[in-house]
């Protein structure tokens, strides 16, 4: 014997003579969520065998697309578990999970990006204000960094504690992402396109590409008002089709609505990533 080590734990178990029923559980669960058809994709062997071919790196030639029903959990609950003693749902901490969906904003009905709006609502990215989005005022600079936050974060951001603005969490998780530098925090300040782009763009994992200006040709009428070292940004902004406005400028010094912001940030989680990106 080499090395030897031993470890205790000291837990409370309940009993399982106290837990509700598989089927109380299985009403519980379709009565919060339930089914939806989907679509899925199955991929048989290996991930080497699987992902090995350079004409299919992703192995869709392999793939075997199945429609089938699953319990419709909304994204917004990345863990949901059912309390087996008291039916209640809980999250990977143990603290309850409400799982009816909150009520529609009441201000969106005539925003033409409502839907973006409506799908960050329900993954849980946004909140509003008193059951409002406000879709037409200029977005803030802390509200677009704690939407990017949000919208990367498998579980919800923690509130600040001790007296702390709202958004001093998400800074740190920008800051600590590379999504936003120290010098340039302004919790208050109206975005403008450029700096929308620039959040985005930092967001998705391209700043260091993005920060090689001398890479990239502008297409627009009004490139030359964006500055040198901004080039990339806006160049990765557009060719990722990052904003939502049909107009042929970039307009970087244009402030951004909340509902454009909203949108924007939809199409940056359909956008693709580098091979790096986390």
């Amino acid at each position: 014997m080499i090395d030897y080590s031993r470890q205790w734990v000291r837990a409370v178990f309940p009993p399982p003579a106290e837990a509700i029923t598989p089927a109380a559980a299985l009403e519980r669960y379709l009565d919060a969520f339930g089914f939806e058809a989907r679509y899925i994709r199955l991929v048989a062997g290996t991930p080497r065998e699987v992902f090995s071919d350079p004409d299919d790196p992703y192995g869709w030639k392999k793939a075997e697309i199945r429609l089938v029903y699953a319990l419709k959990l909304p994204g917004s609950y990345p863990a949901v578990w059912l309390d087996a003693q008291n039916g209640e749902f809980i999250d990977y901490e143990g603290n309850p999970v409400a799982v009816k969906p909150a009520p529609a904003f009441s201000d969106v009905a005539g925003s033409r990006f409502a839907q973006e709006i409506t799908l960050l609502k329900q993954a849980g990215i946004v909140s509003g204000y008193q059951g409002r989005f406000r879709p037409r005022d200029p977005v803030t600079q802390a509200e677009l960094v704690a939407m990017i936050v949000a919208a990367q974060s498998p579980v919800a951001v923690p509130q600040a504690a001790g007296g702390a603005p709202w958004y001093s969490e998400a800074y740190e998780q920008a800051r600590l992402r590379g999504i936003i530098e120290a010098k340039e925090i302004a919790p208050t300040r109206p975005v403008q396109r450029l700096e929308l782009a620039r959040l985005l763009v930092r967001g998705l994992g391209y700043r260091q590409v993005a920060e090689l200006p001398e890479l990239y040709r502008l297409p627009f009428a009004d490139a030359a008002k964006v500055p040198a070292a901004d080039r990339g940004y806006a160049a990765l902004a557009w060719g990722l089709k990052l904003f939502p406005w049909p107009d042929g400028d970039f307009g970087p010094a244009a402030v951004v609505k909340r509902e454009e912001a909203a949108a924007a940030l939809v199409r940056s989680l359909r956008a693709p990533r580098p091979c790096n990106a986390g």
